[in-house]
């Protein structure tokens, strides 16, 4: 919202007011029309040429707020947030510079925390004029969320598997008012670019090509106002079906530059918690075993890795939660070996409380799989795909698929309803892209 107002005018001005007066008057006015347009908090200067705002994404974590904002030019940002419930209690970032990316990754404890909705805004500068900055023109909220070990009621949703130009699927996201959005893979495929947005495979060619995609109007309406968990599948790795020996270093640093809460060469796996809910993210692709081998375990083809896989066991075992989700980007049923399905499943049974909930994509088609009475899968793909996929036969455990074995129908989102607070469930509903549910599975938590 921009600042406005009537430039005061002096009480003398109307007695004394001659052709020079109101020529001196009147330049002046013009002079201080600039800064009386501009967002609140910005100094100008014709002559300079000030970066603004593209791209500001947030997720959320135990510390606070981890914002991604990327900049027209390089410069410093800084991010202010506040609770909507007190807009003076005001929470600042130090100035960050941008990265490669023109990206400012910002981290700010204490904003964002559980129990309020939160409102941020980000301001940019140029370090050589520090005195010159713009604030951000859009107001973007977190909403309030229940503390961790809370019984509660609340809605997330997921999805994977868009082209360059993200369909209505995402509109349909925005109106489900999500407590937060994960986007499991499959960002825009920049490794087969089209003939409307070709891309260079280099880092700099994923990174404007991530950047377009978020800021597509369907995309940035749900970074204004919801969370955003993103992970890489193979087509964000730069390679189809990549394992950890091909997948791209240049693709993995651009979108753990470009996305809030990213991470490269270090670890992108991780948790958050809201309420009585423990949520997981991992990545399928960077850790992978090659489907032929070696094996980093000596035993069986791996889609966590060692090192990812004991993180997820050990956290999931800790957790006093009554509802553990986790994301993977590949499909359970269909694309990991037995024998680390079984593993898992192994430990839930002897180790880990509550229900466990995979949320999985890649596969372009919708399904649901009962490993256990405590162990789920929940597939929803693709968001924005005119590609579908069958779902032959494999795993026992599935209970439903979208179209029996054949070729799947739509372009789908999952919805998942947890509650703790009344009914004691979780409830799993598969979304057509209009927003139409086209299937759903109340499970007991």
């Amino acid at each position: 919202m921009r600042a406005g107002g009537r430039p005061r005018t002096r009480a003398s001005l109307a007695r004394t007011l001659t052709r020079r007066r109101f020529l001196v008057e009147g330049s002046a006015v013009a002079l201080g029309l600039p800064a009386l347009l501009a967002p609140p908090g910005t100094i100008t200067d014709t002559a300079t040429d000030i970066a603004t705002i593209e791209l500001a994404s947030a997720t959320i974590s135990g510390g606070g707020l981890l914002a991604a904002v990327r900049t027209s030019s390089p410069g410093e940002v800084r991010l202010r947030a506040w609770p909507l419930s007190d807009p003076t209690d005001v929470h600042r970032t130090p100035w960050i510079a941008t990265n490669a990316a023109r990206v400012a990754k910002l981290s700010l404890p204490g904003a964002g925390t559980a129990g309020r909705a939160w409102a941020w805004r980000a301001v940019v500068r140029d370090p050589a004029a520090p005195r010159l900055h713009r604030s951000d023109d859009l107001l973007r909220t977190i909403p309030a969320r229940p503390a961790r070990g809370e019984r509660s009621a609340f809605t997330f949703a997921f999805g994977c598997c868009t082209t360059a130009t993200p369909g209505i699927a995402f509109t349909s996201v925005r109106r489900a008012d999500p407590q937060f959005f994960a986007m499991i893979g499959d960002f825009g495929y920049p490794d087969r670019p089209s003939d409307y947005h070709p891309v260079e495979q280099t880092y700099q060619g994923y990174v404007e090509s991530f950047a377009r995609i978020l800021a597509c109007p369907r995309i940035s309406e749900i970074t204004a106002s919801t969370p955003v968990f993103a992970v890489q599948d193979d087509h964000d790795y730069g390679f189809d079906d990549c394992d950890e020996t091909t997948a791209q270093a240049f693709a993995g640093e651009a979108f753990a530059d470009l996305m809030p809460g990213g991470s490269y060469p270090g670890p992108n796996y991780r948790s958050w918690s809201v309420g009585d809910a423990d949520f997981f993210l991992t990545d399928n692709r960077r850790w992978k075993d090659p489907e032929a081998g070696p094996y980093a375990n000596g035993r069986y083809m791996s889609v966590l890795g060692t090192a990812q896989r004991e993180w997820l066991l050990a956290q999931m075992a800790m957790s006093m939660a009554r509802v553990k989700c986790v994301f993977i980007p590949m499909t359970m049923a269909w694309f990991w070996s037995r024998a680390e399905t079984q593993e898992i499943n192994d430990f839930i049974t002897d180790h880990v409380s509550g229900t466990v909930i995979f949320l999985s994509g890649d596969k372009h088609a919708a399904a649901v799989a009962r490993y256990s009475d405590r162990m789920w899968e929940f597939l929803a793909a693709p968001i924005s795909n005119p590609t579908k996929h069958t779902t032959p036969d494999r795993s026992s455990a599935v209970i439903w698929t979208e179209n029996g074995t054949g070729t799947a129908l739509y372009n789908a989102y999952g919805l998942v309803d947890v509650d703790t607070l009344d009914a004691g469930t979780c409830t799993l509903r598969l979304m057509r892209e209009d927003g139409v549910e086209m299937h759903r599975e109340t499970i007991p938590v």
